[in-house]
This record gives C-alpha cells, sequence and structure tokens, in this order.
C-alpha cells in the first residue's frame, strides 16, 4: 500500500473531524518515508509509529501527556473542548 496516500487520508479525516486528539499510525509499505514527512509536518496531533510495539509506547506516552494537558485550563490544543465533545458523542450513542 502506499504509505504517502494512507498519510494523506488520515490527515485529511483529522482535518475534517477537527480531532484534536492524539492519533498514533503505523504505516509500513511503499513510500513510507513519505507518508511519515507528511504526518510529522502536517503539525496535527498524529503520531507516527514504527511498529506495534512502538505504536503502543507512543499512545501510551501521548495518552499521559494529554491527560495532563486535559487538567491545564491554559492548554492550546483544546483538550477540554474536544473531551467534553467526545463524552456527548459516546453519551448520544448510548441513548
Amino acid at each position: 500500500m502506499k504509505c504517502d496516500v494512507i498519510a494523506e487520508g488520515v490527515l485529511q479525516a483529522v482535518r475534517e473531524m477537527g480531532l484534536n486528539l492524539p492519533l498514533v499510525v503505523r504505516l509500513e509499505g511503499t513510500n513510507v518515508e513519505q507518508g511519515k514527512t507528511l504526518i510529522r509536518q502536517s503539525g496535527l496531533t498524529v503520531i507516527s509509529a514504527d511498529s506495534l510495539p512502538d505504536g503502543c509506547k507512543k499512545a501510551a506516552e501521548a495518552a499521559a501527556r494529554h491527560r495532563d494537558c486535559e487538567r491545564n485550563e491554559d492548554c492550546h490544543h483544546g483538550c477540554q473542548e474536544q473531551a467534553t465533545l467526545s463524552t456527548s458523542r459516546v453519551k448520544g450513542a448510548q441513548l
């Protein structure tokens, strides 16, 4: 699979959804370095991983940073707003 095409699709979806939560993506295949470069240069909260263990480690680290960020009222990522939005979506889905 062409990783640059996958990365572009992931980044487009993140932009369209307004996702501010960290998202870890593991890319493997053709044009993997181009895909990782697109992710790295996007300025979005998308994190590239090299393997599943690497992805797990990066996801845990990002979750810890996000948890700390949610507690900070001056957070520039919009974490508190995103957490509220995510919670309301989950509650809406349960109804």
